[in-house]
């Protein structure tokens, strides 16, 4: 074991050394130590390096063992620009926890408490909602309530299909 300093205090997953950064203490060996940067501040950021931008996330249920970093693909780590933790964009598209969202308009992208929008649709977690009016939604009392054209909504959950789109939500 080396000297380890930590990263930064707001990304407590990190660790960074000479020669390696750490993620949850385990090494990540293939990134450009000295050109690595955080986009973001947690867990669930990316990493930058000269090369790529790297997303962390868990396969199947997380645990230490299964929690992986990788580099996102076709993703210019020049062009990329965050937006919040989670969310972020090139020149084209959107991206959530580095992966894109088919469809989005990066001009015109805005994050509304647990939601974002476009002028094309709705998103809540990345994931498209194909029941709501981009045009005229809104959160209510910090997103508890959230409304459109068609009505006011609380307590909604979101009900995926198989290709992963939000395709309702069930609420009142």
């Amino acid at each position: 074991p080396g000297s380890i300093k930590m990263f930064s205090p707001k990304s407590y997953c990190f660790a960074i050394d000479k020669n390696m950064i750490y993620f949850e203490g385990h090494p990540f060996k293939d990134i450009d130590i000295k050109s690595c940067a955080f986009v973001g501040d947690n867990c669930f950021s990316l990493l930058k390096d000269k090369n790529h931008i790297y997303s962390t996330f868990s396969v199947g249920y997380y645990t230490d063992e299964n929690y992986i970093i990788q580099p996102v693909k076709n993703l210019d780590p020049n062009k990329y620009q965050p937006i919040n933790n989670v969310y972020g964009k090139d020149d084209n598209l959107v991206y959530y926890k580095g992966e894109p969202i088919a469809g989005s308009d990066p001009k015109t992208f805005i994050i509304l408490e647990d939601y974002a929008k476009d002028t094309n649709s709705v998103y809540f977690d990345g994931l498209q909602v194909k029941n709501l009016d981009a045009a005229t939604f809104e959160c209510i009392e910090g997103g508890r309530y959230v409304k459109d054209k068609a009505g006011v909504y609380f307590g909604l959950s979101p009900n995926v299909d198989p290709s992963g789109n939000v395709t309702s939500f069930s609420g009142s």
